[in-house]
């Protein structure tokens, strides 16, 4: 990534239109077709800024693949399933799952591919690396056939541009990049109640993801709702526990329980009427080793906690 033209490209839109909502910023960041950092050579492994699990053994890509082969045959085997992955590096992993579900489920190995890569580096990468009898690239999730898809994606959806909002203790406002001498977070304007509303049109249901308790968020939104008078029923901490971390089992129950009140026709008929007890999972505490909870090579909180002890050292 070119920092100097980012700044450039910042400072610019700054002056046009005030200070920036973080997800554009963020976006330009990574996949700009001039700076973006994604669109750089050689990020990934030795001679880039990070590694991850797939560069490392194939075995990540092959428990991978076997999960994703269970899932398949609990889905009733559908003829017609993609395979997906969001963000697929140098396509290691997508490489990997291949040749792993080959062995153990090999109706499903030559499934279509659909690979999400805004960077044309890595979509090179991806080429090189990939043999597989159909692969398409998208820009975007959208462009993707409504079919029965397998979706994998590895630290994919924390390098997404995304808002922020904070509270100041009455109402929500945007966190906002702003310029001066540098580049700096500020508080914008209270979040725009029309927004909001013009995304619940002609919805019946909307789910609010808010880790965490309070659940100021949904609050604030059902108070929007009320105001305007749509008839929208608002879920979060009904199907969502209100503390804890949401991990992707806590996810995948609460979006179930989700979809079971709004679009119960989206479910599997398994789950919207099952008539068998789900299969047991095995106990597999007493056989493989705790891993203790450690930050990965490419995780970028590991230098900021590794200069907080050297500081705490000192």
């Amino acid at each position: 990534m070119s920092t100097q033209k980012f700044q450039e490209w910042g400072v610019e839109q700054i002056k046009k239109s005030g200070p920036i909502r973080l997800s554009n910023a963020m976006s330009n960041a990574l996949i700009h077709p001039d700076f973006g950092y994604y669109h750089s050579q050689d990020i990934i492994g030795k001679k880039g800024d990070f590694i991850t699990a797939p560069e490392i053994s194939q075995m990540f890509g092959e428990l991978i693949a076997a999960f994703l082969g269970f899932i398949w045959d609990q889905s009733g085997r559908p003829s017609n399933a993609l395979l997906c992955e969001l963000g697929p590096g140098r396509g290691t992993l997508s490489a990997d799952i291949h040749s792993a579900l080959h062995q153990i489920y090999p109706d499903f190995a030559d499934a279509p591919l659909h690979l999400i890569e805004a960077s044309q580096t890595l979509q090179e990468h991806q080429k090189a690396t990939l043999i597989h009898p159909s692969i398409d690239w998208h820009d975007s999730f959208t462009q993707i056939p409504p079919q029965p898809s397998f979706i994998i994606a590895n630290e994919f959806f924390d390098a997404l541009g995304v808002d922020q909002a904070i509270f100041d203790g009455v109402q929500w406002r945007w966190r906002l990049l702003d310029f001066t001498t540098q580049f700096e977070l500020v508080t914008g304007p209270v979040l725009n109640q029309s927004e909001f509303d013009a995304f619940c049109e002609g919805k019946e249901h909307v789910m609010i993801v808010e880790e965490g308790q309070p659940d100021h968020i949904e609050q604030q939104l059902g108070s929007f709702l009320y105001k305007v008078g749509r008839r929208v029923k608002l879920h979060g901490k009904d199907v969502l526990p209100m503390a804890g971390e949401y991990t992707g089992a806590v996810m995948l129950e609460g979006v179930t329980a989700f979809l079971k009140q709004a679009a119960p026709d989206m479910l599997p008929d398994k789950i919207r009427a099952p008539n068998m007890d789900a299969p047991a999972i095995p106990d597999l505490s007493k056989t493989v080793p705790i891993r203790p909870p450690g930050f990965c090579t490419g995780c970028p909180e590991r230098p900021i906690f590794a200069a907080m002890k050297l500081t705490q050292e000192k």
